[in-house]
């Protein structure tokens, strides 16, 4: 008998050391001692039940059976407005066997989280789950500073350029995508590409006296000589090096470290090279006709053949995410690498004119010249999704840059097209 009373004694000296106590009389925001401290609150006779938790001056509610009052975490289902109090909580519905989160003033459902691509995350905002990155469906169209056959555009030292094949100015800047300024070009030429690379941008063209013009700024452009007058297509930058290509001429491309000085190099074949992108140390040309429609150079010297996937009109080639991507014309064809040297097919979702591409915040973006939806967005070259672009009109290039895609047309009222990217940051 004296054993059982020790017992007992035991127990209830165990139990009176406890901090985690049942105290009903105390409410979140009640004054409170001994930080780390614990208490429940309610029960049959008191709802809410809540379980405290003492800060070292007040109780904080950390989790509650129903009801009203900010918390961590809600087992019972709240049938309330989500107000600011209510923010962050979550509350499961038996009924309908759902759980439901307060955000913003509205009570998001986790069962519709949607189901991205492969390499996407997710994101919430106040609309619920979304999938990141992505190019949001919703294109706008703008105003360009002349109306001129927009071709080429390029983001660099905080600003976009844009280069035309005809028009007064041949040139327009702009901050952020929207409002664009006229800048003179340093010669009235058939401007085709411009790229940007170690604080210079460097355009290049198809016709005039000289064919190359670089800009420190976008804004004041001068006139350099090319070295050779070919008709010049696509420039870009990589490791210290502007390289050009062109659709005719001896020597289909040309090298130059600075932008000003140029030196005439071989193609590979005599093919007509309408686009050059650089990626992963090498430079890699497309061509719309030819044996072989790819070339490849990790010094911008000496190039070397390589094959496509099919006898598709390529057009357009970019890097992103340790992978080449291109596309063509009248074609559904797309492309892509991630060696440079072995290929395979992926499928755009309309044969349209695809002539630009472009790659930002983990999306590949193209856009086409005709079509019912003429742009196109992918993850990985592979599945592409169609977007229906603000005007039907002959959409020629796109360029990323401060989150933002930017579309160029060379005809139609809205020249312009902007989209910014939902992204996981």
């Amino acid at each position: 008998m004296k054993l059982k009373f020790f017992h007992i004694a035991l127990f209830l000296s165990v139990i009176g050391a406890s901090t985690f106590t049942q105290a009903q009389e105390a409410q979140p925001g009640a004054a409170c001692s001994g930080a780390g401290t614990s208490t429940w609150t309610g029960g049959p006779e008191q709802i809410p039940g809540r379980l405290l938790i003492c800060n070292g001056s007040t109780w904080q509610a950390v989790q509650e059976t129903a009801s009203t009052g900010r918390t961590l975490f809600q087992t019972d289902y709240d049938s309330g407005a989500c107000d600011s109090a209510k923010e962050g909580r979550l509350r499961y519905d038996s009924a309908s066997n759902a759980w439901s989160y307060c955000y913003n003033n509205a009570w998001a459902n986790f069962a519709s989280v949607p189901t991205c691509a492969i390499g996407q995350g997710l994101t919430m905002a106040a609309t619920g789950w979304s999938c990141c990155p992505k190019v949001e469906s919703t294109w706008t169209g703008h105003l360009s500073a002349e109306n001129n056959a927009w071709r080429s555009a390029v983001y660099g030292n905080g600003i976009f350029v844009a280069v035309a094949s005809s028009g007064t100015n041949r040139v327009m800047t702009s901050p952020d995508g929207i409002t664009w300024t006229a800048r003179a070009a340093a010669e009235a030429n058939v401007w085709r590409s411009v790229t940007y690379g170690n604080g210079l941008f460097v355009a290049v063209a198809s016709s005039g006296t000289n064919r190359v013009m670089t800009s420190p700024d976008g804004i004041t452009w001068t006139a350099r000589t090319a070295a050779q007058a070919n008709q010049w297509y696509s420039v870009t930058y990589g490791n210290g090096l502007f390289v050009a290509v062109s659709i005719d001429g001896t020597n289909r491309v040309m090298t130059s470290p600075d932008g000003i000085t140029w030196t005439a190099r071989s193609a590979a074949q005599a093919n007509v090279w309408l686009s050059v992108t650089y990626g992963g140390g090498t430079f890699v040309a497309v061509s719309n006709g030819g044996t072989n429609r790819i070339m490849t150079s990790t010094n911008g010297t000496t190039w070397t053949s390589g094959n496509a996937p099919g006898s598709s009109l390529w057009t357009s080639i970019t890097y992103g995410n340790g992978r080449f991507v291109a596309v063509a014309q009248a074609s559904t064809a797309a492309m892509y690498s991630t060696n440079a040297i072995s290929w395979a097919a992926g499928t755009l979702p309309e044969s349209n004119n695809w002539q630009g591409l472009a790659y930002g915040n983990g999306i590949f973006v193209a856009v086409a010249a005709n079509g019912t939806n003429r742009i196109a967005s992918s993850m990985d070259g592979i599945t592409w999704t169609s977007h229906a672009a603000p005007e039907a009109t002959f959409w020629e290039d796109v360029s990323f840059g401060n989150g933002v895609f930017v579309g160029l047309s060379y005809g139609g009222t809205n020249q312009v097209m902007r989209s910014p990217v939902t992204s996981c940051n």
